[in-house]
């Protein structure tokens, strides 16, 4: 059996020292700085691959040695998985530009170890990273590539039928960098994700864990902000609708949405590397799913209801929603009674800030879509609101959103959707009371102009120093991004006496005996 041994150094020394330490780690699946492999639990350690140096920060010109107890090392550059047919090791690697190496050893019995992986980045970066590695084809050929049109897109947008609208999955191998340093790698499945917004260069994914990859949990906490240490997907947004602009402002409206108390999804600003190429800023988010629930209101996936716009079902029965609709239908909401009852069902507090934080952003894409509703089948529950996907907001600052919520009607039965709880629900005064009363609240807070932004800045201060770079990959412009972040900010500056109008005017309707 041939043995390859590091180049010797003091880096070389000290692995083969930490040696023991590093398999620990891999066989209780935690993170270490040279590699972790989550497929390798329950194995012994003949075949472990060791690297002369952990993914990380180096300068170009940087050797990278492989060592294993093994026949032969078998590794990769282009993200594919090593096969006996890939470069067999013969000698220390050295790293010209940001690189991925994939590597397997054969052992006596002629099988190859699952692909140890590690990232060496020659240029810095402030924010965490994410490396994923992936066969090429999977990504980028004609007839199986989640990343391309494919021979299957039609000529018109949003050009249905390319291969990044299928519901395709992909094998990866992604290592999550923090401070330069690998703090987590695992395999899972990758695939695009979003709506139309997968027409964009740059395209969100969607990584999941899968047990047949030895953990059906990611096993790290991604979100500093969140007590959780594990997730069962993550997604990776490409700004949506906001791509071209600040590419921040979902994240804007969904730090101020939890601020004020809502579910939103956390936001977390990271770089992407795809096959060592650098692919950009991304939103690292959290999936609004049913483990979301699981994890922020201790609620199974069988206690779960979860509807969107029209009372459509993501989880669980409209049943409920229903009967609470009937209800109000067949009775005065004006009626003190009866909005006591209506009180019992839905919570009020919880809709009226739902709906004040909507009517101040301006999605232009709420309420006919962007609109989700959940509850415990408990009955003591209420249904209570979510916040997400807000990316076409914070556009006109003098738009009367308070009347085109109210009028809106949708399609088909209007009465399923939120507008038609609204104009129910104005015509009790304690409602109108308490809806004008909370306004005044959260525009002198929250909602204000300086608090906006303030936040507005930070976020942008965030992410500034790396739009110079994503920029430049997606053909962009640092003037114009500037620009987009103070159009923002004058959104904030003149949005509160606009909105205040136009929610005065609305009441003042019901005061003078209209509705």
């Amino acid at each position: 059996m041939k043995k390859w041994s590091f180049a010797l150094s003091v880096v070389g020394v000290a692995c083969m020292m930490l040696g023991a330490a590093w398999v620990a780690s891999l066989l209780n699946g935690k993170s270490s700085g040279e590699v972790l492999q989550n497929s390798l639990s329950g194995q012994n350690n003949t075949g472990v691959i060791s690297f002369s140096l952990p993914s990380g920060l180096y300068e170009e010109g940087t050797d990278i040695s492989l060592a294993a107890d093994a026949e032969d090392i078998f590794y990769t550059l282009d993200g594919s998985e090593p096969t006996e047919q890939s470069t067999r090791y013969t000698a220390p690697l050295q790293i010209s530009d940001t690189t991925v190496i994939r590597a397997a050893a054969k052992l006596e019995d002629g099988t190859l170890t699952p692909p140890y992986m590690q990232t060496y980045l020659t240029e810095p970066n402030d924010l965490p990273v994410i490396s994923v590695a992936a066969e090429p084809e999977d990504l980028w050929s004609e007839e199986k590539g989640i990343y391309v049109e494919g021979p299957g897109a039609s000529d018109e947008y949003p050009y249905e039928g390319a291969n990044y609208w299928m519901d395709w999955k992909i094998t990866v191998q992604m290592e999550y960098l923090k401070n330069q340093e690998s703090v987590y790698s695992s395999l899972a499945d990758m695939e695009i994700f979003g709506g139309e917004t997968r027409t964009k260069p740059q395209r969100s994914f969607m990584i999941d864990a899968e047990s047949e990859y030895g953990n059906s949990e990611l096993l790290y906490p991604f979100f500093d902000s969140l007590p959780y240490s594990s997730y069962e997907s993550i997604i990776l947004r490409n700004g949506g609708q906001d791509f071209e602009k600040t590419h921040m402002l979902d994240a804007l409206v969904s730090t101020l949405a939890a601020e004020i108390g809502l579910d939103a999804q956390v936001y977390q600003p990271v770089v992407l590397y795809l096959n060592g190429a650098y692919w950009g800023l991304y939103d690292l988010r959290e999936r609004i799913d049913h483990h979301y629930f699981s994890r922020h209101h201790q609620v199974k996936r069988d206690d779960l209801v979860l509807l969107e716009a029209d009372a459509e079902e993501k989880e669980g029965s409209d049943e409920s929603y229903i009967g609470m609709i009937a209800y109000i239908q067949s009775n005065d909401p004006a009626e003190p009674e009866v909005y006591r009852v209506i009180e019992e069902e839905m919570d009020v507090e919880n809709f009226i800030d739902y709906i004040l934080t909507e009517l101040y952003i301006g999605n232009t894409d709420w309420p006919s879509h962007n609109i989700r509703f959940w509850k415990n089948t408990n009955p003591e529950t209420k249904w209570k609101w979510i916040v997400y996907d807000s990316d076409v907001s914070f556009q006109d600052a003098t738009e009367n959103t308070v009347q085109r919520f109210y009028d809106y009607k949708g399609k088909g039965d209007d009465k399923l959707y939120s507008s038609y709880l609204f104009r129910e629900l104005l015509k009790n005064e304690q409602f109108r009371e308490r809806f004008k009363e909370r306004s005044e609240e959260l525009y002198s807070s929250t909602l204000s102009s300086d608090h906006i932004e303030a936040v507005i800045e930070r976020l942008a201060a965030d992410i500034r120093p790396e739009m110079v770079r994503h920029l430049e990959k997606w053909d962009g412009d640092t003037g114009k991004w500037e620009a987009e972040v103070q159009a923002l900010k004058s959104f904030a500056r003149e949005r509160n006496d606009y909105i205040t109008q136009h929610i005065d005017e609305l009441l003042n309707q019901y005061q003078q005996g209209g509705s």
